[in-house]
Formats: C-alpha cells, structure tokens, sequence
C-alpha cells in the first residue's frame, strides 16, 4: 500500500494512487462494527455482503479471526489484489481507554 509514495514512475503512470479513500462518521448506538480493507477484499466482495458475513458468525468468532475468514473468502473468491482486513468491534457500555468514559451509551 506504500509503494505509491516511494516509487514516482508508478505514480506517474496511474498504475497507483497515493490518495486514500476516506470516509467519517459519527458513531452512534447502532453501530457494530467497522472494517478497514484494501481493495483485494472489496474487488471481490460487497460492503453488504461483508456486514452479512459479520452478523452471521459473529458469535462464533472473534473480530480477528473474522478478519482472516473475510480475507480468506476473498482469496478462493479469486481476488488478484492484495488483501488486509482489520474489523473494530464496539460494544456499548465498554469504558474508552482514553477517558474511562463508554464508547457507545444509551
């Protein structure tokens, strides 16, 4: 994902970008969780379709070892990017390590 800072004829061929797509939100009660991928994941899969996978297992794992499942889907899904998946799960009530103070309250 570096590679397009330090490597100039990439750049200038438009073969990388150094651009990061960026996106804010407030958080809010209802939302879960959030994942940060490459886009060898969302070349192949959709965001509803991550989100379904998300909620269907999530009580079976854990947010890592749901990040390896989603990349591992993405590689037998045929994905010819690299692929990086980090899933933050919240969980309303659970103190913020900066303030002691939750994250997410009613």
């Amino acid at each position: 994902m570096t590679r397009a800072y330090g490597n100039p004829s990439l750049k200038a061929s438009n073969y990388l970008i150094s651009e990061p797509e960026v996106s804010y939100i407030a958080l809010h009660d209802n939302i879960s969780f959030i994942v940060l991928a490459t886009d060898g994941l969302w070349d192949v899969m959709s965001s509803n379709r991550v989100a379904k996978q998300i909620y269907t297992n999530q009580r079976y794992y854990n947010p890592t070892q749901m990040a390896e499942l989603l990349a591992n889907e993405a590689h037998h899904r045929g994905s010819s990017d690299n692929i990086s998946v980090i899933i933050l799960k919240f969980e309303k009530g659970k103190p913020r390590a900066d303030t002691g103070k939750p994250i997410l309250t009613r």
